[in-house]
């Protein structure tokens, strides 16, 4: 990969990362649950199960099966990743599409209808794609699922140590950090205005909208590489 092309792939896993915290804030606080990182979910799960007063400290519901379906919509949405890139030469194009109708879908329902966190069911499966998406080249590493992305940063500071000089820093190292400041700004925001924040049927658009744009510069960056390896395998 080119020094450009490289500097752009770290620019968009940047962006990638920050939405995706900003995100599952946002949605922990509409839902009661995340869309992004399952862990959080697999935590909640066991939550839900336990003692009424337990639940209330903890800020989740008595509804164990939310998080379950929550968990099998983001894996269906890294399905529905596989699904177009084998279908499709712009599968980022395509899920960019999806997304935005599943999450406009979603955020309407829960403004205007009911405010149900079984509405994150509209937007697991986004987030699901979208983690599938940037573990392939050229990314090639979560930009959604922050606990693997963290446990590369001791990797890398012990590898320094032991060749006594400093390596270049593996991208996934850094995730953390993009996301750690998306959650702090959307977390921002509820100290601004929280309920209204929360509730408006506005609180969505840049997710979805930020969603579909680095999905779509996502295959940009994908084609051009590509076209770039196709014409001079050694770059």
């Amino acid at each position: 990969m080119m020094g450009s092309d490289r500097a752009d792939a770290w620019a968009l896993a940047f962006a990638m990362a920050f939405l995706s915290g900003w995100a599952d804030v946002l949605c922990v606080a509409r839902y009661q649950t995340f869309v992004g990182q399952l862990t959080g979910n697999v935590i909640y799960f066991g939550l839900s199960l336990a003692p009424p007063a337990r639940r209330r400290d903890a800020g989740v519901t008595d509804d164990p099966a939310l998080y379950l379906c929550v968990i099998v919509a983001n894996i269906a949405g890294a399905g529905l990743f596989q699904f177009l890139k084998r279908s499709s030469d712009r599968p980022g194009a395509a899920l960019a599409v999806l997304s935005v109708l599943s999450m406009l879908a979603g955020d309407l329902v829960f403004a205007l209808v009911s405010r149900s966190p079984w509405c994150a069911l509209f937007f697991a499966p986004c987030f699901g794609a979208l983690n599938a998406l940037s573990s392939g080249p050229p990314l090639s590493t979560s930009v959604v699922t922050m606990t693997a992305n963290s446990q590369k940063i001791p990797d890398w500071l012990f590898k320094c140590r032991d060749d006594q000089k400093l390596l270049p820093v593996p991208l996934g190292a850094v995730m953390p950090f993009p996301a750690l400041l998306g959650a702090a700004g959307s977390a921002a925001l509820l100290w601004a205005n929280n309920s209204r924040w929360v509730f408006s049927v506005w609180s969505s658009v840049p997710v979805f909208v930020g969603t579909a744009g680095l999905l779509v510069l996502h295959d940009s960056l994908a084609a051009r590489i590509a076209q770039r390896n196709s014409t001079n395998p050694r770059v």
